[in-house]
């Protein structure tokens, strides 16, 4: 018989965290990380709770990136929370955080037992709007890393040009009324493939130059109809 795996499964979503207060609870090199991924994926209302911290959390309180409360957690510190990350030393704290926050209605990260809390933080690459997440669902977060390092240096910024590009293609596609929405589908597949061989080395396509948006919806276009 095969042994029963004891790793929970888990959801994958990607959060838009601007506006939703976000509390990391904790002031050493983990918290640390926490932080700067809340930061770097958009959030702009995250407080830290610690009466001591990493020089590199201490400057980003100093710069207004982050509010801090130099002291230790206290009842209610969780109210209002979308997301709470219990990142300190003690065991007893953290469960202490992870019990009070979901009783406050926010989704918890439970640093020392990543089984016990509500979500985990993929490791992550980020090129531009690119955005490449690996997980093992906590089974092996150094594995995880591994895979991620390995994607750093398969993706580079090239990209990340793209993924913007195309994103401006899309969205000035969107209200575009003289193509039908079949259409405006297999202009848009067309353009990823023209990135993929362009990525690719096999092709250099034409808006690494200077083709506008409207000349390239227009090149697209007589492609496609034609």
């Amino acid at each position: 018989m095969g042994r029963e795996s004891r790793t929970k499964t888990y959801y994958a979503l990607h959060l838009d965290l601007r506006g939703k207060r976000c509390v990391v609870v904790g002031g050493g090199r983990i918290a640390e990380r926490k932080t700067r991924g809340l930061l770097e994926g958009g959030a702009d209302h995250v407080t830290l709770i610690s009466p001591d911290a990493t020089s590199a959390l201490a400057s980003l309180a100093e710069q207004g990136s982050i509010q801090w409360l130099r002291r230790e957690y206290q009842d209610k510190d969780a109210d209002g929370a979308a997301l709470v990350f219990a990142a300190t030393d003690s065991r007893i704290v953290n469960d202490i955080v992870l019990r009070e926050a979901r009783a406050a209605g926010a989704l918890v990260n439970q640093t020392d037992e990543a089984a016990e809390g509500d979500f985990i933080a993929p490791s992550a690459v980020r090129r531009g709007p690119l955005l490449l997440s690996v997980s093992t669902s906590g089974a092996s977060p150094a594995f995880a890393k591994r895979i991620r390092n390995e994607l750093e240096g398969r993706y580079g910024e090239p990209y990340a040009w793209w993924a913007e590009r195309l994103g401006e293609l899309r969205a000035s596609m969107v209200n575009e009324e003289g193509f039908a929405t079949a259409t405006k589908r297999a202009m848009l597949r067309e353009a990823a493939e023209e990135a993929e061989l362009d990525l690719q080395g096999e092709r250099r396509s034409p808006q690494r130059g200077d083709e506008t948006i409207e000349a390239w919806i227009s090149r697209l276009a007589s492609a496609y109809l034609s």
